[in-house]
This record gives C-alpha cells, sequence and structure tokens, in this order.
C-alpha cells in the first residue's frame, strides 16, 4: 500500500490482473496457498526473479507472493529492484509489509539512489512502514525542488508521526511554500492527532496552536482549532469559549463543532453561561449546539431563549426543549407557546416539540388545550394528539367527528385511524356510512380499514363491516360498505366468507 500511487497505469492494470488471477485460481479473498514448504517456495520465488528469461508478469507475480512469505533472504533481491521503473511498485509491494528491520533498511538506502516518480514510491513505502529511523532522510527531502517528492515526504513523516517528525516538520514549515507547506502543514496535523492518540496532549495542543494562525488556508486553521480545543480535555473549554466570540469563521466553526463533542455538564454550563452575552444570531446557533448535546444543565439558559426578543432565538428555543428537558419544565412553556405564540412560527416549532417531550401528563394537558381551541388551531392539535398515539383522546375524537365543522372532523377521523381501537369500530363504521360529503367518507373509510387491520387474528378482520352490511336496510348504506370492506379484504389477503356476503 502507498500513499501517492507512483505506478504506471499498466503496472497497475497487471498488479490488478494478477491478483485476480490469483483470487480466482486460490479462493477470493483467501491468501495464495502452496504445498511445498516455505523456505523452499521463497527459494523458487527468487530464482524466478533473478532469472534473465523470466518474464515481467512472472517477476511481478513473484512479487505478489513475496508480500505474503517473504523472508529475510529476500530482501537484498527485491532491493535490486527498487530502481526498475517496470518492478519497482511490485519490489515495494513486497517489502512494505515485511516485518524485519532489514525491509525498513533497503528501502532507507534506496532514498539516496531514486529521483522523481521511483523516489517518491520509495517514500510512500517507508511512511506505510512508519519508519521513524528514516525521519532525518525524509526531512531532508522536505526542501526537494521536486514538488511531488516534497509532499511525499511530509505525507510520511506525518504518517510516522511522534515528536521527531513534528519537530522536522515545523523547522521547514516557515521556509515552505504553496502546496508543499500545505503538505507540510497537513503532516504536522497528523502528527499532532497521533501524539493525542500517545496521551502526549501537551505536545499535540503546541502543534494545533502553531497551525491556527492566518499564513494557512481555513481548512488547515480549522481542523488545528478542533485539535488545539479538543487535546486539552477539560482545559480546553477556555479556549471554545473564547474562539465562539471570535469574528473568525475558520476558528468559529471549529469551535462549534468542538462545543457539540465535548463531553461533560461542565462544558455545558459553560456554553450555557455565555448566551446572555452573544447576539440573536450566535445565540440561535448556541441554543442548537445545546439541543445536540441533550444534557439537561442546560435547561434554565433553553427556557430563557424562550422568552428572548429576537423571533429567531425563540424559535430555536422552542426546537430545543424536548432535547433538554427534565420532564416537567417544558410542557406548560410548549403549551403557552402552542396556543397562543407570537407568530405562527414559535406555535409550529412548539407544536413539533409537544410531539417529543417525554412528560407523563402530556397527553391529557394537549387533549385539554384542544378542547378549547379555535378549530385552525384544533386541527393542529387534533394531529399532534395522532403524532404521540394517545388513545386517551378517542372518546373526544369520536365527538368531533361526527361535529359540525369539516376540517375538524376530518381531521379526528385521521387522527382515529391511529389512535382508535376494534371496540370502536362500530362507531366508525356508522360515521363511514353516514359521511356524503366524499372529502370527509375517505378519512372515515381509512380509519374503518386501518383500524380493522389490528384485530387479530387476521381472518376476523372484515367481520365487524361484514355484520354491518347484513344488518344495513338500504342499499346506500350497503353501498357505503363495499369501498371499506374491499380494502380489509385485499388487505387480509382474501376471505371466502366475505366474498360470500358481498
Amino acid at each position: 500500500m502507498t500513499l501517492v500511487n507512483s505506478t504506471h497505469p499498466k503496472a497497475l492494470l497487471a498488479t490488478l490482473l494478477l491478483a485476480a488471477t490469483a483470487a480466482l485460481s486460490h479462493g477470493q479473498g483467501a491468501p495464495i496457498a502452496s504445498a511445498m514448504p516455505r523456505a523452499e517456495e521463497v527459494r523458487k520465488l527468487l530464482a524466478t526473479l533473478q532469472a534473465a528469461d523470466s518474464s515481467y508478469e512472472q517477476k511481478a507475480l513473484a512479487c505478489h507472493r513475496l508480500a505474503i512469505i517473504g523472508t529475510k533472504d529476500a530482501i537484498p533481491v527485491l532491493a535490486t529492484f527498487l530502481t526498475d521503473e517496470k518492478m519497482a511498485h511490485y519490489a515495494r509491494h513486497a517489502l512494505e509489509p515485511m516485518p524485519d528491520p532489514a525491509a525498513g533498511a533497503a528501502l532507507r538506502e534506496a532514498l539516496g539512489r531514486t529521483q522523481g516518480k521511483l523516489l517518491v514510491g520509495v517514500v510512500n513505502s517507508i511512511g506505510f512502514r512508519r519508519d521513524s529511523a528514516a525521519a532525518p532522510a525524509l526531512a531532508k527531502l522536505l526542501a526537494a525542488p521536486d514538488r511531488e517528492v516534497a509532499t511525499a515526504a511530509a505525507a510520511a513523516l506525518g504518517r510516522i508521526g511522534g515528536t521527531d517528525a513534528a519537530q522536522h516538520l515545523q523547522a521547514t514549515l516557515g521556509k515552505a511554500q504553496g502546496e508543499t507547506r500545505n503538505a507540510i502543514a497537513d503532516a504536522c496535523l497528523a502528527c499532532a492527532e497521533r501524539l493525542v492518540a500517545d496521551r502526549k496532549r501537551t505536545e499535540a495542543a503546541a502543534i494545533y496552536d502553531a497551525m491556527t494562525g492566518a499564513g494557512f488556508p481555513d481548512y488547515i486553521r480549522t481542523a488545528a482549532m478542533y485539535g488545539a480545543i479538543t487535546s486539552r480535555d477539560a482545559g480546553g473549554v477556555a479556549v471554545l469559549v473564547k474562539q465562539l466570540h471570535s469574528q473568525d469563521k475558520a476558528m468559529l466553526s471549529a469551535a462549534w463543532r468542538a462545543a457539540r463533542e465535548l463531553t461533560g455538564s461542565g462544558v455545558t454550563k459553560a456554553l450555557a453561561a455565555e448566551f446572555a452575552k452573544f447576539p440573536p444570531d450566535k445565540q440561535t446557533a448556541l441554543l442548537h449546539v445545546l439541543g445536540d448535546r441533550a444534557d439537561s444543565a442546560a435547561l434554565a439558559v433553553v427556557l430563557e431563549g424562550t422568552k428572548a426578543a429576537a423571533p429567531s432565538v425563540r424559535v430555536a428555543a422552542l426546537q430545543v426543549l424536548p432535547r433538554v428537558d427534565d420532564g416537567k419544565s417544558s410542557l406548560p412553556v410548549l403549551l403557552r407557546a402552542a396556543t397562543a405564540g407570537q407568530s405562527p412560527a414559535e406555535a409550529d416549532a412548539a407544536l413539533a416539540s409537544l410531539g417529543q417531550i417525554g412528560a407523563a401528563d402530556a397527553n391529557a394537558s394537549i387533549l385539554a388545550a384542544m378542547r378549547s381551541a379555535a378549530p385552525a388551531l384544533k386541527v393542529k392539535l387534533i394531529a399532534l394528539l395522532a403524532t404521540r398515539r394517545a388513545e386517551n383522546a378517542r372518546a373526544d375524537l369520536l365527538k368531533l367527528a361526527a361535529g359540525p365543522e369539516a376540517d375538524v372532523a376530518k381531521a379526528a377521523l385521521r387522527a382515529l385511524a391511529v389512535v382508535a381501537r376494534p371496540d370502536d369500530l362500530s362507531e366508525l363504521i356508522r360515521l363511514s356510512t353516514s359521511a356524503r360529503d366524499d372529502s370527509v367518507k375517505v378519512p372515515a373509510d381509512l380509519a374503518v380499514y386501518s383500524v380493522s387491520m389490528k384485530i387479530t387474528p387476521a381472518a376476523k378482520r372484515p367481520e365487524p363491516v361484514l355484520a354491518a352490511l347484513r344488518s344495513a336496510k338500504d342499499a346506500p348504506t350497503r353501498a357505503a360498505l363495499l369501498r371499506p370492506l374491499g380494502a380489509i379484504i385485499k388487505g387480509t389477503g382474501g376471505s371466502p366468507q366475505a366474498l360470500e356476503t358481498v
């Protein structure tokens, strides 16, 4: 495996073809098996590599096999191919996974006798092996006039990681320019990330701090600031808070990301403490971050946000409340905003949040508000009760479904399709057969169908409508029952008894 592909397209194609052939011959995904002892097979493969009459394909396949079974004896032979335009890729492919230190030494030695794409390939292989002994030699290549060589050396040092690699990179950073400088900066970030993984957080933070300067591209500065915050653990909170007040978009982007990801109620409280200091746009952003943290330690400031002067802040606070709710504080606030909010946007946000709230008495409170609401709001509260699957609303919904307000009746029927029980079918069937307006008849039929489909066993699902059909005394009533009955029969997979009755 290499970090930068320096392989000639034809050579790469040959590798893929050979690998595919091997997979087909020996079982896809399995190592190539051999009946002969390993040492003997290695000798034969090396003989193939050294034979004057061996074809290019035979040598490439030998390298492919040596990558799996190669021993120390193979290293000197493979090293001779590192300067070969056609075979270098295959030789490096064989050397990269070898655990013997001699493989690393062979690659380091090749740094001094290769150039161009061959040198890039060797550098990549050293990076793949994470060979720290090569760091000084790679550091010299950072100043190479060949940009591909310099950027490959930077990437390899970044992959190697550690304090020494980081020092080499930082020492060269001030002199580098253009893409090479950006590659070195990327490698510095990679070193810092590895230092964090090795629990050397102080060293990592120093690297991150150095990469936040204005002389770097924003993507590097953003990554560096994120690392500068998160690498400090609890100490990063002060850095985070400072950057949240920044007008620098790159720094602010990193801070918002870190604000979402740093754990602990202490972080939540520190963020909440900044709320009153922010302008409305940042207050809105902070509220969404607090919502993503889902920490009840933010509840007080989110409730404060529902009273803010800026409408956007109030809407954001209402949207966030369910995620920081303690099970009791949010319900009255949301109900008040839903029924008497200052704007339609606030009412809609409150209604959406009421659908998520977990308070034990939420359904009863919403139902009570629905009873006294104006028709337009009543429709929305009915839909909310359906979203919450509030079965305690069944009796009210059945009354509303038979009421004079068409929009309310339709909303009630749609909700009953969700919350009604089979015990309610006789009333739903009556509503279906008495509906003269098709805009009411359709949701009534849907309610009959949906509730019938809750009956178990499935064979009994058509029975309530069949019973109504048998007792119907007039043709219009019987005709009105056929549509829901047909849907139930189809949904049940057929019913000979129902078909006979029909």
